[in-house]
């Protein structure tokens, strides 16, 4: 889904709009929990092969018996990549709720349970009063839209699929799309 995303987001978006082309990304979550939809049944005729004399099946039961301390590495792993990217996540996050603190961050949406726009001390000096109306009106979209809850559940699946760069490559598209069609929208 997300390949497919990245393939017709920039046609979609001549054809259709930014609105369209950021609406294409709820796609990959729906995808995504239709892999836990039952899968359809057919009975088939089974043969067994054999491998070396013995019974293909039974070959790899000896196999997996050889090593069993495959899955625990693969999912400690998946585990510590999990976490990893999580701890990086959140340290980034920490660093730009310290700069905002400072007024030197912004102007962005800050909160996942009650956003808010940040923004940063010399606001009202470095942007004229129409600038920095269009800013507010654009930071508010985000909030209305609830884009940053948005945000928060594509970091989970970063971290929760930490290994498959598309995923990265499509959360840093789906946040350039975001951007455009809240853009279109002020």
């Amino acid at each position: 889904a997300i390949l497919f995303v990245l393939l017709v987001r920039k046609h979609v978006t001549r054809a259709f709009g930014p609105h369209a082309a950021y609406a294409l990304w709820s796609m990959v979550p729906v995808a995504m929990l239709a892999t836990f939809l039952p899968e359809r049944t057919t009975e088939t005729l089974v043969t067994e092969f054999l491998i070396g004399g013995v019974p293909a099946s039974l070959a790899q039961m000896q196999a997996d018996a050889a090593m069993p301390w495959l899955p625990a590495i693969i999912i400690g792993a998946w585990i510590a990549g999990a976490v990893a990217l999580a701890m990086l996540l959140v340290r980034r996050q920490r660093a730009f709720l310290r700069e905002a603190d400072l007024g030197l961050a912004g102007p962005a949406i800050v909160g996942f349970r009650n956003p808010h726009i940040v923004t940063p001390d010399d606001f009202t000096r470095r942007f004229s009063h129409d600038e920095r109306k269009l800013i507010l009106t654009h930071e508010q979209v985000h909030i209305d839209r609830s884009d940053a809850r948005i945000n928060a559940v594509v970091a989970l699946l970063r971290c929760l699929f930490w290994f498959n760069p598309l995923i990265h490559i499509g959360a840093n598209a789906m946040r350039v799309d975001q951007e455009m069609s809240c853009d279109a929208e002020v």
